[in-house]
């Protein structure tokens, strides 16, 4: 919230300037549930949209936010699959709908303990779309199948470039 204030001060305060929320980075800069919601009600004008991610912060004497060199899963800082990880979106969304803040929401899956992406996206479009409707999300489920690679390794995969040109327009 302080660094975002310099920027916009910066940028004279332009209308154009928004926040893109993004709470489970919050999590892993050690914020609190409380001071989420308290950033949520500060910038309210100023959140134009909002990744919807799970994370967890467990610090230890051996480590902090990122824990220097370790694997994800060993961090103490880590990404989850919603609903996984200590982000209580049962009372942000509710604080979402009472500021009515017309946000578009897309889901930003990543998970370094276990579940595999298409369950992480499934489950995810689930808890949203019952949070918006006001209903109960549905019970959390053990990980199903484990990806392949890191979730963070975009690269290992390769590069289809006949699709990227294709979607680029260039083909």
């Amino acid at each position: 919230g302080d660094t975002f204030e310099m920027f916009l001060n910066y940028v004279g305060g332009h209308k154009r300037c928004k926040i893109l929320l993004d709470l489970s980075h919050m999590v892993l800069n050690g914020m609190t549930n409380d001071n989420m919601l308290s950033f949520i009600r500060r910038f309210k004008d100023r959140i134009g949209m909002m990744h919807v991610k799970d994370g967890e912060f467990n610090p230890t004497d051996g480590g902090g936010v990122y824990s220097s060199y370790h694997k994800w899963p060993q961090r103490q800082g880590r990404f989850r699959s919603l609903g996984d990880g200590q982000i209580n979106y049962a009372v942000v969304f509710a604080v979402l709908k009472s500021l009515g803040l017309p946000l578009w929401a897309t889901v930003e899956w990543e998970d370094c303990a276990g579940k595999g992406w298409a369950q992480g996206v499934r489950e995810g479009a689930q808890f949203v779309n019952a949070w918006l409707s006001g209903t109960t999300p549905p019970t959390r489920t053990a990980a199903e199948a484990h990806s392949d690679g890191a979730f963070d390794d975009f690269a290992a995969a390769g590069a289809d470039k006949k699709l990227i040109a294709s979607i680029l327009g260039i083909a």
